[in-house]
C-alpha cells in the first residue's frame, strides 16, 4: 500500500500525515493496551486505556448519522523497518505492525457501524517509532 504524506519533524522525530481508509488504518494496525501491575503498582504496557464500550457505542451510532464527520487525526506509531518514504509517499505491506497512539475509539465505533469503508481519515504517522516515544 502506498499513500501520499507531507513529512513534518518535531524536536521528538519525524512525521507523515496523509488519508487512509478506516478499513485499511485497521488492517495495518493494532491498539496495545495498558495494564496496571499490582506488585509494581505502575502502568505497564501500550499507550491506550482499556475501551468504553458506550464510547464506541456512541460513534457508531453516530456513525450512521448524515453529520458524521472525523476530521481529527488517528495516530500511527510505525517502526523504522516497516515503512519506506519515496517522493512523497508512505509504503507499507502487511498487516498490524502499526500501533494505534491515539484514536481507538473512533476506529472501534466505526468499525461496529460497518462502515469502515465509507470513512476516509487523516492519519498522522510516528516514523521510526520507539516503545518509550
Amino acid at each position: 500500500m502506498t499513500i501520499p504524506v507531507i513529512i513534518f519533524e518535531q524536536p521528538i522525530g519525524e512525521f507523515a500525515i496523509g488519508v487512509m481508509s478506516a478499513k485499511d488504518i485497521l488492517e495495518i494496525s493494532s491498539i496495545d493496551r495498558r495494564a496496571f501491575n499490582l506488585k509494581t503498582l505502575s502502568a505497564e504496557g501500550g499507550p491506550q486505556r482499556e475501551p468504553s464500550q458506550k464510547r464506541i457505542d456512541d460513534i457508531a451510532e453516530y456513525a450512521h448519522s448524515s453529520d458524521a464527520t472525523f476530521p481529527t487525526p488517528i495516530l500511527l506509531a510505525i517502526p523504522e523497518e516497516k515503512y519506506e518514504l519515496i517522493d512523497g509517499q508512505i509504503s507499507f505491506s502487511g498487516k498490524e505492525f502499526a500501533s494505534v497512539v491515539d484514536g481507538q475509539h473512533r476506529l472501534l465505533g466505526i468499525k461496529q457501524s460497518g462502515l469502515t469503508g465509507d470513512f476516509n481519515l487523516p492519519v498522522v504517522f510516528i516514523l521510526g517509532a520507539t516503545e518509550e516515544q
